[in-house]
This record gives structure tokens, C-alpha cells and sequence, in this order.
């Protein structure tokens, strides 16, 4: 029973964390962010953010893999506020916060999530990750409605998010997780792994992959907006 808690709970979590990085692709356009600008300010926020998945994922690895779920959860409601803000380094910042917020949950909650069930690893994964791609999906519509409803701002949003962080802490309070790293070993011991030819290459497609994907959901509210389509295509 517990388990399938923890599995719920991490499910559910994974869907408001992607729901949450999905928000900026539209919330730029609605709020007629000059697209160079956002486009800078975002590329520094998931930088700095999504490079320290290295830092949080060796910190996962000596026991505080649930603190770590429950961090991000939280940091990740940055991006509701982003309607009360308007200045470039305001926005960066609460980006930032989402950011890092996205890099400290998913090594963490995958490596949890995997340690479930040896027999149906591959499984509970896909499930975990097809949880994420619907925050994602919805993210963009749910945001422009509650935009639209509470005249530009949209920080209700952030509720959920809270309370399911909030029974994660109930939940995770006094269960320790085991350290699967020495503490002699370097917080960035992963960087061994680019010295394996096949892992750099790997590692190549999987960054150009995401860079892909995630050049086109920026830029697809806005491309469609040029072309005349409807707001709620947009």
C-alpha cells in the first residue's frame, strides 16, 4: 500500500512539475514579451537550472531523494506567479526557481520510482513519465483560461502543487532513503561517465533532442498567433 502511495504521489507530482515548465511558452505571448527577450531570459533560467540535475542527482544518491521531490514541487510554482511581474530579472528569477525546482525533482523522483518494482521497472517508468507529458500537454490551455479569468495573473495555479508537496512531507516524514554513493565520492563523479564514447553520444542526441523539442514549444504560440489562428489554437 505504500508503495502505490509513494508511486501516486510521485505520478501526480511529476504532472504538476511539467505542468508548471510548460507555462512560459504561452505565458510570453499573452503578456506581449518582445520574443528576443524571452527567449534570452529563458534560455538562462533552464540553463542554469536543468545543468544542476548533475548536482542534484549526486545529492539524490546520498539519502535525500524525498527532500529533494519535495523541494522541487514547491520551487516549481515559480511560474504562477509570473503575472505579477514584469521586469526581465524578475521573470528570470521566477523562472530560475521553476527550473530548479524541475532539476531537483526528476532525478530524484525517476530514481525512486525505479526502485519500486524490479520486474516491472521499464513499466512504472513509462507510466511515470506519460504522467509528466500530460501536465505538459494541459499546461498551456489551463494557464491561458485562468490568465484570461483572473485578469492576467494566475497564481491559484500554484495550489495544487502545495498541497501535494505538503502531504509529500506528511508522507516522507521519517522515512529515511539509503545512500547508494560514498560520501568520499565527488558530487560530480558523474562527469566520469563522459569519458565513455557511447554515454557522450547519448548524451549529444538526447541535449539536441530536447533542444528541439523545446525551441518548438516556445516558439509555436507565437508562429501561430502570426498566421491568424484562433485564440484557443494559439
Amino acid at each position: 500500500m505504500k508503495r502505490i502511495l509513494l508511486f501516486v504521489s510521485l505520478c501526480v507530482g511529476h504532472f504538476l512539475v511539467d505542468f508548471m515548465v510548460g507555462i512560459f511558452a504561452v505565458h510570453k505571448t499573452l503578456a506581449c514579451m518582445d520574443l528576443a527577450l524571452a527567449g534570452g531570459v529563458c534560455f538562462v533560467g533552464a540553463f542554469v537550472g536543468e545543468s544542476s540535475q548533475l548536482f542534484f542527482g549526486a545529492l539524490g544518491d546520498r539519502g535525500y531523494r524525498k527532500l529533494l521531490v519535495v523541494i522541487g514541487v514547491v520551487l516549481c510554482v515559480g511560474n504562477a506567479c509570473l503575472g505579477y511581474v514584469s521586469h526581465s530579472l524578475a521573470v528570470m528569477s521566477l523562472l530560475l526557481c521553476t527550473y530548479l525546482g524541475s532539476a531537483a525533482f526528476h532525478p530524484a523522483a525517476a530514481a525512486l520510482v525505479g526502485g519500486l518494482s524490479c520486474k516491472n521497472k521499464a513499466f512504472f517508468l513509462s507510466l511515470f513519465a506519460s504522467c509528466g507529458s500530460c501536465g505538459l500537454a494541459a499546461s498551456q490551455v489551463v494557464y491561458y483560461h485562468v490568465y484570461q479569468a483572473g485578469d492576467g495573473t494566475a497564481a491559484i495555479l500554484a495550489l495544487p502543487a502545495l498541497v501535494v508537496a505538503a502531504g509529500m512531507f506528511w508522507m516522507f516524514k521519517g522515512i529515511h532513503s539509503p545512500a547508494t554513493a560514498k560520501r568520499s565520492e565527488s558530487l560530480f563523479a558523474a562527469m566520469r561517465l563522459f569519458k565513455v564514447q557511447p554515454l557522450r553520444r547519448l548524451y549529444l542526441a538526447l541535449v539536441c533532442h530536447q533542444t528541439l523539442f523545446w525551441s518548438t514549444v516556445f516558439l509555436l504560440p507565437d508562429i501561430l498567433l502570426s498566421r491568424g489562428c484562433p485564440d484557443w489554437v494559439t
